[in-house]
């Protein structure tokens, strides 16, 4: 338990999460990127910025644009989605969820920490980790003080949860100028930003954790309120 206290969060949630409370400079970003609060009570802002002409079928077989089956089909995706994901001071985390995408993640501004719950018997290079039932947790922060162990770009596999909440700018101070601005490229493609994301409640955390660990985490699970607010 002791390896997961220091997961706490440094900003609160608002109670009315996405209102007219954002900064100028931060709603301003949000203004000129057309991004939107993330469906489904995931938390911050998203806008997508790309998505790749060619289709994939599941098994990874792959047409040209002008060669795509017409018809619908639940196998069908784009090879690659790309878009912009922001959490501010006053939509500080995203809550535990997972995807059945590969993502790649790119930092452009700001300090955050992120939460990745991987299966036990998988090793990981850095970060905190966790023994639970079956499965383990690993952290690392964000950031452009790449001396100091702050990674640029991070990947997290399809069928991973993770969760990612605000720093401030710098260790010691209370204050995010800019918020946590990322690109995340998912392959294949996104179907639907909602859809495609399955949340993590404060049940089903405690089922993979042990119940010391869970404790810690459960403020990353999505709470009851929001669940029920639906799409």
């Amino acid at each position: 338990m002791a390896e997961l206290a220091h997961l706490k969060p440094c900003f609160a949630v608002p109670e009315a999460r996405h209102g007219s409370l954002e900064k100028p400079e931060i709603q301003i970003v949000i203004d000129t990127l057309r991004m939107q609060p993330h469906s489904r009570g995931g938390g911050g802002y998203r806008a997508e910025t790309d998505r790749h002409p060619s289709s994939v079928v599941a098994g990874g077989s792959e047409f040209p644009p002008d060669e795509a089956p017409s018809s619908p089909s639940s196998k069908l995706r784009s090879a690659s989605s790309t878009s912009l994901y922001l959490i501010t001071p006053n939509s500080p985390q995203s809550y535990l969820h997972r995807t059945r995408e590969r993502t790649m993640h790119t930092l452009h501004r700001g300090r955050g920490r992120i939460v990745v719950i991987h299966d036990a018997d998988e090793s990981t290079k850095t970060g905190a980790r966790s023994g639970g039932v079956g499965y383990r947790v690993e952290s690392f922060v964000v950031g452009h003080n790449v001396a100091a162990g702050e990674r640029l770009q991070w990947v997290v596999e399809a069928g991973k949860y993770r969760a990612s909440f605000l720093l401030p700018d710098r260790d010691g101070e209370m204050e995010s100028k800019a918020g946590l601005l990322v690109s995340e490229t998912s392959v294949p493609g996104l179907v639907d930003s909602a859809s495609d994301r399955e949340f993590l409640d404060r049940d089903g955390l405690r089922k993979l954790l042990r119940n010391d660990d869970a404790r810690e985490l459960e403020w990353l699970a999505r709470p009851e309120q929001i669940k029920r607010q639906g799409p």
